[in-house]
């Protein structure tokens, strides 16, 4: 099950808290993503798996035109963040280990 089919089209979260608590860890990851790796919104929801180095506590950022509502990141470069704030990669790792795997980090529909 994806983020959008867990929470309604216009946004609300669904009648399940577990839907609810998964849009929230997913929030503060790509809140945490954003304000402490200085990761762009597009960039964030390009992310895929492969991307995040959890020993390392690096995020690779790729140019990627393959989003499904079309985010991407402003830089055509690659890219190499280290995330020296440990709250941004454990709750990058709660988020993904509470939502079950796949190849790209689920984003907002």
């Amino acid at each position: 099950m994806t983020i959008a089919q867990a929470t309604p089209a216009d946004g609300r979260a669904g009648s399940g808290s577990a839907a609810v608590g998964l849009k929230r860890l997913r929030d503060l990851a790509m809140l945490l993503l954003m304000l402490d790796g200085g990761l762009r919104p597009g960039e964030v929801l390009s992310l895929h798996l492969e991307d995040i180095s959890y020993g390392r506590r690096r995020v690779t950022i790729r140019k990627r035109d393959d989003h499904p509502h079309g985010a991407r990141g402003k830089s055509r470069t690659e890219r190499v963040v280290d995330l020296h704030e440990p709250r941004t990669v454990e709750a990058v790792s709660r988020y993904v280990i509470r939502h079950g795997g796949g190849t790209q980090l689920p984003a907002r529909p």
